[in-house]
C-alpha cells in the first residue's frame, strides 16, 4: 500500500480527460474530476488538483478534496470532510467533519465523524511503516487501513499506523502502531 499510493501519485493527471464540474463546485489549483462512472457532488465542494472518481461516488456540501485523489465505487464522502492525497477503496464510507491524509483505505471501510488521520511527525523526523515484513521511511504518510474496518468518532490515526483488515475500534482515542482489534462480540 505504501508503494501504491506513492505510484498513484506520480501519475501525469494532465494527460486524462476530464469532466466538468457541477455549478457550485470550486475547482482551484488545477483542479480537475476524472470520472469513470457516474457521481453525485454536493454544494460548496472544492476541488484543488485531479480527483479520480469511481462509479456512484458521493460527496458531501463543504468537502475539500485536495489531489491527486482516486475514490472507489460506490465510496461516500459526507460533509465538512478533507481528504488529501490518498487512496480509497470501493464500498467505504466517511461519515462527516474527517481528515484523511497521505493514507491507503480499503474496501467496505466505515469511518465515523470526527476522525483523522495525521500525515507528519511533530518532531518533523521520518516516518516508518512496517508492512509485509519490510519498513519504508516516509516524510509524508497518514495511514494504511485495510478492508472491512470500522473507526468510530473521535479517533485521531497517527501517522504511520497499519490498521489490519477487520480492526473494529471500539472507542475514542489515538490509534498508532499495528492494530489487531478484535471484531464486536
Amino acid at each position: 500500500p505504501v508503494d501504491l499510493l506513492e505510484d498513484f501519485l506520480k501519475n501525469d493527471f494532465s494527460k486524462m480527460r476530464s469532466q466538468p464540474a457541477p455549478d457550485d463546485v470550486r475547482l482551484v489549483n488545477n483542479g480537475k474530476i476524472i470520472n469513470l462512472g457516474n457521481f453525485e457532488i454536493q454544494p460548496f465542494v472544492v476541488i484543488s488538483g485531479p480527483v479520480v472518481l469511481g462509479n456512484n461516488v458521493k460527496i458531501g456540501p463543504f468537502t475539500f478534496l485536495r489531489g491527486p485523489l482516486f475514490l472507489g465505487d460506490n465510496v461516500e464522502i459526507g460533509p465538512w470532510c478533507e481528504i488529501v492525497r490518498s487512496i480509497i477503496f470501493s464500498k467505504t464510507r466517511v461519515t462527516h467533519v474527517d481528515y484523511i491524509a497521505d493514507s491507503v483505505i480499503g474496501n467496505n471501510c466505515w469511518i465515523a465523524g470526527h476522525v483523522g488521520t495525521a500525515n507528519v511527525k511533530i518532531n518533523n523526523s521520518p516516518i516508518k511503516i512496517k508492512y509485509d515484513g519490510s519498513i519504508k521511511e516516509r516524510e509524508k504518510f497518514g495511514a494504511i487501513i485495510e478492508s472491512k474496518s470500522i473507526i468510530p468518532s473521535l479517533n485521531i490515526i497517527l501517522s504511520g499506523s497499519v490498521l489490519e483488515q477487520d480492526t473494529q475500534i471500539t472507542q475514542p482515542g489515538m490509534i498508532f502502531g499495528r492494530s489487531r482489534h478484535k471484531p464486536f462480540a
